[in-house]
Order: C-alpha cells, then sequence, then structure tokens
C-alpha cells in the first residue's frame, strides 16, 4: 500500500494514468460533506450549474440542501483540477437508462457520485462506465425482512438472520446498486441480480459483464464500486480537502 501527498486543489491536471501497467485506475474520493463551513459551502453553490441548483432548493430539508451543494460543488472541484478546466465549465447530460454522464469535456472521462447523511463518494476513472454506492447499516429486523423480499433466495440466505445481518444486507445492497449506476436501470433489476461472495465480484454476460469491489468499511456504512467489464482495476483513495488550499492524503489499493 502506498502512501503520497499531492498538491491541493487548483494545481495541474492530474497526469493520465500508464497504458502499460495494463490495470484501470480509479481515483475515489471521501467528501465529508459536514466540514465546510458557510462562506466555503457558498462558494461550492456557486460552481453548480442552473440544474444542480434546481435540485438542490428541491431537498427537503437544509441540512439535505447543504449536503448536496457540498458533494456536488465538490465533484466539480475533483473534475476541474482532473481536466484543467474551471469547474463551471463541466457539462453533464442524461445517457441511455438515465445515467449522469460527462458531457463537457467530451472525453473517456466516467464519473459516478453517490451520498449518504454526511459523506460522499465520488468515482473518476477513463474508459469503462462505472458506479459507486454508499449505505448506512439498516437495523437488524429491517434488513431480515427487506432479505426476504427484494432479493434472491441465495442472497436472501446469506444475509440470514441474527448479529451481523444487517452488515451483511448493507454489503449487498451497495454492490448492486453500484452495479445498477455502473450502467443505469432501475434498482429494481439490481436487486435481482444474485451478488453472494466474497469480493471482487465479476459478473459475466454479453452486454452487463461487470467487476464488482466491496470499497473499506466506514464506521457503520458500507461502499461498493462496479466497472463494466471484468478486467481487474486499481482504486486510488483520496479524502477530498474541505478547504481549498489544504492538502490531501491517498491510497493506492490494489484490487486482486
Amino acid at each position: 500500500m502506498l502512501t503520497t501527498t499531492p498538491p491541493g486543489p487548483g494545481s495541474a491536471p492530474d497526469p493520465a494514468p500508464d497504458p502499460t501497467s495494463g490495470a484501470t485506475l480509479v481515483d475515489l474520493w471521501l467528501i465529508r460533506t459536514d466540514r465546510p463551513g458557510a462562506a466555503r459551502r457558498a462558494a461550492l453553490h456557486g460552481l453548480l450549474d442552473a440544474d444542480e441548483r434546481r435540485r438542490a432548493l428541491g431537498a427537503r430539508h437544509p441540512l439535505g440542501r447543504d449536503r448536496y451543494v457540498i458533494a456536488h460543488g465538490a465533484a466539480r472541484e475533483i473534475l476541474a483540477r482532473r481536466t484543467g478546466l474551471a469547474p463551471t465549465a463541466l457539462r453533464w447530460r442524461t445517457g441511455p437508462h438515465g445515467k449522469p454522464e460527462l458531457s463537457f469535456p467530451e472525453r473517456d472521462l466516467t464519473t459516478s457520485l453517490t451520498h449518504c447523511e454526511h459523506l460522499a463518494l465520488f468515482a473518476v476513472t477513463r474508459g469503462r462506465p462505472l458506479g459507486v454506492d454508499l449505505e448506512r447499516a439498516p437495523a437488524q429486523a429491517a434488513a431480515e425482512r427487506l432479505a426476504q423480499r427484494f432479493y434472491p433466495p441465495a442472497d436472501a440466505e446469506l444475509v440470514g438472520t441474527g448479529s451481523g445481518a444487517a452488515d451483511r444486507f448493507a454489503r449487498l445492497w451497495t454492490r448492486k446498486e453500484a452495479y445498477v449506476k455502473a450502467f443505469g436501470g432501475r434498482l429494481a433489476e439490481g436487486l435481482r441480480q444474485p451478488m453472494p461472495g466474497d469480493g471482487p465480484l465479476v459478473l459475466p454476460g454479453p452486454d452487463r459483464a461487470c467487476r464488482i469491489t466491496d470499497l473499506p468499511r466506514l464506521g457503520p456504512y458500507r461502499a461498493a464500486l462496479a466497472l463494466a467489464g471484468t478486467a481487474p482495476y486499481l482504486v486510488r483513495l483520496h479524502d477530498w480537502a474541505a478547504e481549498p488550499q489544504a492538502k490531501f492524503n491517498s491510497e493506492v489499493v490494489v484490487d486482486r
């Protein structure tokens, strides 16, 4: 495991992964939406486009609105550093099956953003559709009930009952939702997809072949990452800096 301390936001674009390494590189950012103060939050709001601002206003509670603004503003900062463009120049569109796609710049960058309570994850790679999901483990009784209702028999049996059922349920749920986010479509389709066993998982198929990795646990939260195709990939983890001049730490985790 390698630890580095790259420069903070606003520096030169990140270099492209070495194509001779034989593996896709995924940059995965942890965004803690409870850290920025009011001034920083206002600055991030200024980076959003009109559609993102409308979505933020549609949040039921001010806390949800603030978390949305910070997560999406941080994603723009991260991509701006990656592309060398201004954060406000970035554009998204809705692709096939409802999946958000980066429309400007028109490169082979693919992204996925997920948030749960005060945490968000933002994944970026090149050339392969991807999806990331983050969830808090539910109460044990709810996990047992939902597994029986929505999961295929093999997955419901794996969740089981008693100690650990909630964690097992959340681990499978994040795999399924990451899978759906990688390709677009309805969550119900992913819930029906069996995903038992230890990761990484390789799901074959002519249309939706996929490789899914369980990400490091974040306290009571579970997370998973899915990339289209069955080839291995590397995941580089970052901690987004709430202050624009702060530095961040990163690690490289090999998907084995």
